[in-house]
């Protein structure tokens, strides 16, 4: 199966949404947890990229409403990221 490439998106795994972590500064609670990329796998081969390839996302793509909308086709479960949240790849 391959997916549509002129939708600039790429059908990965659906991401775990990471937990903010905080911490007390004085009488103020802050954001203590640094940006750390968000880390995905492709779910359908593309030209570019085949299944199982590693993809480096932006560090909010999990709470992106992208992520929300989980599809599936058989026993294969995927999101719709689009190619704009990619920062890298590792093969």
């Amino acid at each position: 199966m391959q997916i549509n490439n002129n939708l600039n998106v790429i059908a990965i795994s659906p991401l775990k949404d990471v937990e903010v972590k905080s911490m007390k500064s004085g009488r103020f609670s802050v954001a203590s947890q640094k940006h750390e990329l968000a880390i995905g796998r492709v779910a359908i081969d593309t030209p570019e990229y085949k299944a199982g390839t590693k993809l480096y996302l932006v560090s909010d793509a999990a709470s992106q409403p992208w992520n929300a909308s989980v599809m599936s086709v058989g026993d294969l479960r995927f999101v719709l990221c689009p190619k704009t949240s990619i920062i890298a790849f590792e093969e």
